[in-house]
């Protein structure tokens, strides 16, 4: 797993996306490598996620530094059959 500073908030609309990409510009002017993660998304799959896509086209990533885990759906499929820590490992796994 990597480490390094991630951006979290227990809200929705926070402005997550923001604080991601200003962070991201300031650290990969001084990083040797900088990456994005979305454990959940809301779009149809991490390969339409629209935050996702902006920080891979504005960075030039590859899709190995710019992914995301689940979406919504499958997130809520977990919780109502009692499988919440098959997100986590989900989420690691894809991370």
């Amino acid at each position: 797993m990597a480490r390094g500073p991630s951006v979290s908030a227990s809200t929705p609309l926070s402005r997550k996306p923001l604080a991601t990409l200003g962070l991201a510009e300031i650290i990969h002017c001084h990083a040797d490598r900088v990456g994005c993660f979305r454990p959940i998304v809301e779009s149809e799959g991490p390969a339409t996620d629209a935050v996702t896509g902006l920080v891979r086209d504005l960075f030039e990533f590859d899709d190995s530094r710019a992914a995301a885990g689940m979406t919504r759906a499958e997130a809520r499929e977990l919780v109502i059959a009692g499988r919440t820590a098959d997100i986590y490992s989900r989420d690691v796994a894809a991370h």
